[in-house]
């Protein structure tokens, strides 16, 4: 038996409420597998009357397994499986294993904390199925990873080159709607896996919508709060949370050309998807006086995915800059993992972005920030932190046709 043990999610920085299940594509992606052929439910040690120390191990059962004196086990034991013994079966006795265990180093540690004891098997692997899902959640197979365990009966098995491969530049945006799924920039991606060896298949690991995780097409600083996680860029039903979440972007204040393609990405976070986002924009004139929020209601169909959110366009000549965020409203219903539908009547029941939020300090780790902005010409700048990377070229490119 295998069971996965460790998932690249993280406890989001600031809101520990709240876990992260996207990471980036572009760095290490790790699973924890641990092989389990035995369980110990306890161990009684006694001295023979050789004056030879004996382990009775109760494993339950040993069905299957042909085991049989002068056999060669790995003994794991301890906190998180720290430490093992390479031990030699004595006897096979109803569901019980004895060792003698006199002149092994450190016999005292051979208890049953965590313990679990690994047969040897010939050409023992562990096969890992790694599926992507398509715009309409349905799952694709992507690739097979083929690992080995380690003395522990331990396999780290690391995911990222192929959903780097999943990944691509190309913009693919219709720029039609207010918000879409960009299914290359991110998306959901899950695991099985299953034993292999002698000839014999295992059964899989389950393979859940409740454990699907995502990756991001964008990279981290190991040295970030959430490491290789994209937990401070992933919003989240906390008003309470020390930073709001960011949109994915170098920018802090990048300049909007009327009538020219634009758009800014976000993750639609998993823990959104029973909440109806709406996109609130509030314009503001040359004196940074607010002419008032703009509410509009947002697609449900890109949940789960990195999206692109469009701005209202078509500011006038008196709109000098403009506070963008997204709100979340009432419960929405979903009808199994495709079929989704929205909600229309708003209910302020927690923010997600939100850069009037007077409770937050404003820092360049936070997207509360916004800064005085000016306008050249008939620009206008978006005061929003968050800019898709992607548009980094094509701004710098705009930027130098209006110089």
């Amino acid at each position: 038996m295998i069971t996965i043990t460790r998932k690249p999610i993280s406890k989001i920085t600031g809101d520990l409420a709240n876990e992260s299940r996207f990471t980036s594509a572009h760095q290490p992606v790790e699973f924890e597998l641990q092989r389990k052929d035995l369980l110990v439910n306890s161990i009684t040690k006694s001295v023979n009357s050789n004056g030879r120390l004996i382990a009775k191990v109760n494993v339950g059962s040993t069905s299957g397994l042909n085991l049989s004196p002068g056999q060669n086990v790995k003994y794991t034991c301890g906190t998180g499986g720290s430490r093992s013994y390479n031990l030699v079966i004595l006897r096979v006795q109803f569901g019980f294993l004895l060792f003698d265990i006199t002149d092994v180093y450190g016999n005292g540690s051979i208890n049953r904390t965590e313990a679990i004891i690994i047969v040897n098997r010939k050409g023992y692997y562990i096969e890992t199925f790694v599926y992507c899902a398509t715009k309409n959640l349905a799952f694709e197979l992507i690739g097979v990873l083929r690992s080995i365990t380690d003395v522990f009966g331990k396999a780290n098995i690391n995911v990222q080159k192929l959903l780097s491969s999943s990944v691509t530049n190309e913009n693919n945006g219709t720029y039609t709607s207010i918000n879409e799924a960009i299914t290359n920039q991110g998306k959901p991606f899950n695991i099985k896996s299953r034993e292999v060896y002698e000839g014999f298949i295992g059964e899989f690991t389950s393979l859940l919508t409740t454990d699907n995780l995502y990756f991001v097409n964008g990279s981290k600083q190991i040295q970030d709060n959430n490491g290789y996680n994209f937990g401070e860029f992933v919003p989240s039903l906390n008003d309470a949370r020390v930073n709001k979440a960011k949109f994915l972007s170098v920018f802090e204040k990048p300049t909007y050309f009327n009538n020219y393609p634009f758009d800014i990405s976000f993750i639609y976070s998993d823990l959104l998807l029973n909440k109806q986002l709406s996109r609130v924009e509030n314009s503001k004139n040359v004196n940074n006086v607010a002419g008032g929020d703009q509410m509009a209601i947002m697609l449900v169909n890109g949940r789960g995915f990195v999206n692109r959110l469009m701005l209202s366009g078509s500011f006038t000549f008196a709109e000098k800059s403009v506070d963008v965020y997204i709100d979340a409203g009432t419960n929405t219903t979903q009808t199994g993992t495709t079929g989704r539908t929205g909600g229309t009547t708003l209910t302020d029941v927690g923010t997600v972005f939100n850069p009037l939020e007077s409770a937050v300090k404003h820092s360049l780790n936070d997207i509360s920030n916004w800064a005085e902005v000016f306008n050249q010409g008939n620009t206008t700048q978006i005061n929003y932190d968050q800019l898709n990377r992607q548009r980094r070229s094509e701004m710098l490119r705009y930027n130098d046709l209006f110089e």
